[in-house]
């Protein structure tokens, strides 16, 4: 298994040297030492995949890459019927469900977040609910890291409810413990085009995964500490 980390290491070199030649959102280079700091504590064994993480705050906040809002804890938007903020966009539907509030109940790390826009107590939340979904992800099946990896990530963004049912629908040659190229082409989701977004929630949340992996996360590679044991 070593082995496998280390050849996996050594292919990923090239790109380190590729994303330290990529320019950093102005924010990132402040709260990427928090992040890290963060998962170093919290979630030791994720110190090589930071790049993801970070990938995927980028993927939340930022609308272009020399946004002031980009990286920005006080990032969001409001509407008469919703809003979202920070670095992980948690929702609050008025009337309906307030993500912020589960999440502060659901971790006892998180119990004295009062202020939402607390950039630590952000990061916190971010990689506490990816670890919780990295566990649950876990039980579904022995997969490749990669895969974990993606799953993850959906179920960050979709829901781990939104996977177990897309799952059903992967019958062979599809794999149920592979995401790409597997379960991602199958799914209950809606392919109609949402007004304002010009886009299909199952679009959305096959993108997310795949944006993240493959694209932002070149720029953050250098982050990445060492090999998982």
């Amino acid at each position: 298994m070593r082995i496998l980390y280390l050849l996996l290491a050594m292919l990923l070199m090239p790109f380190q040297s590729m994303g330290q030649s990529l320019p950093l959102p102005e924010n990132a280079k402040k709260y990427i030492p928090t992040l890290l700091n963060v998962i170093e504590s919290k979630w030791p064994e994720q110190l090589d995949q930071v790049s993801v993480y970070a990938a995927q705050i980028e993927r939340e906040s930022c609308v272009s890459l020399t946004s002031k809002m980009c990286w920005n804890p006080r990032v969001g938007f409001k509407t008469s019927r919703e809003e979202a903020f920070g670095f992980s966009q948690w929702t609050i539907v008025y009337g309906r469900f307030d993500k912020w509030k589960e999440v502060k109940a659901q971790f006892k790390d998180l119990r004295d977040w009062t202020d939402k826009y607390d950039a630590s107590k952000q990061l916190l939340a971010s990689v506490l609910m990816n670890r919780f979904e990295w566990s649950r992800v876990a039980k579904l099946n022995p997969f490749d890291r990669l895969n974990h990896t993606a799953m993850t990530l959906v179920a960050h963004n979709a829901g781990f409810g939104s996977i177990l049912q897309d799952r059903k629908l992967c019958n062979a040659p599809c794999d149920k413990s592979k995401w790409l190229d597997n379960v991602e082409k199958n799914s209950y989701k809606s392919k109609v085009k949402l007004p304002g977004y010009g886009k299909s929630f199952f679009t959305i949340s096959r993108e997310y995964p795949r944006d993240i992996l493959f694209h932002r996360r070149v720029r953050y590679v250098q982050f990445d500490r060492g090999v998982r044991q």
